[in-house]
């Protein structure tokens, strides 16, 4: 699809890094990084950027979370944060703004392209440990995952909800259960089966 809409790309590419993590292969720590990072600055909400703080930030959750940090690690160094915020730069539109005196700006966005919500979609979908079914509960811990991995603000979701399912002809719907949307599963014109295999997905 990027072939065809080169703009598409960018989305593409934060999207793999952002999800590629996979416990059992430590040379895809890059990507826990990846997300690490991206989740650290979403939270902030908008904030200078401070390499040092998140080569830091990286190196001491990794000696928290990996009980092979000693033989494996995680190779990370503030040329490895600038390559992301490079990325992040890229990403259309940009959550990254540089400001007069030069300093980089992270700020949440207000939209995204309706491709990479729908991989978001689909993603938690799997996440939430349904590989078959293609109805996902828009709850609010599943709004935080989407927001977090689109970098967009949870304020801007339900216009983005409307604008993907009038893309894709998805359905939303509103029960007393909660808020739902209709997926398009194996039918994706981006099927997660291109990124790895469902099964390697951990669930939330």
């Amino acid at each position: 699809t990027a072939k065809y809409n080169p703009g598409l790309m960018a989305d593409l590419v934060h999207f793999t890094y952002y999800i590629l993590y996979n416990e059992n292969d430590p040379t895809s720590r890059f990507s826990w990084a990846y997300q690490l990072v991206c989740n650290c600055l979403w939270q902030s909400r908008s904030t200078s950027i401070n390499t040092h703080h998140l080569v830091t930030l990286v190196q001491e959750e990794a000696q928290k979370t990996f009980s092979d940090y000693d033989k494996y690690g995680v190779s990370f160094s503030q040329n490895s944060v600038a390559g992301i915020i490079n990325w992040l730069e890229a990403l259309n539109p940009s959550c990254i703004v540089q400001t007069s005196s030069g300093d980089r700006i992270f700020t949440r966005r207000n939209y995204c392209s309706s491709e990479l919500l729908l991989l978001a979609l689909e993603y938690i979908r799997v996440r939430n440990s349904d590989t078959s079914g293609i109805q996902l509960r828009l709850s609010n811990d599943v709004r935080q995952a989407i927001a977090r991995l689109c970098l967009v603000e949870e304020e801007c979701l339900d216009d983005l909800f409307q604008s993907t399912a009038e893309v894709f002809d998805l359905i939303l719907r509103q029960t007393e259960r909660g808020n739902w949307i209709s997926l398009l599963g194996d039918r994706s014109p981006f099927p997660l089966g291109a990124w790895f295999s469902p099964s390697v997905i951990e669930p939330i």
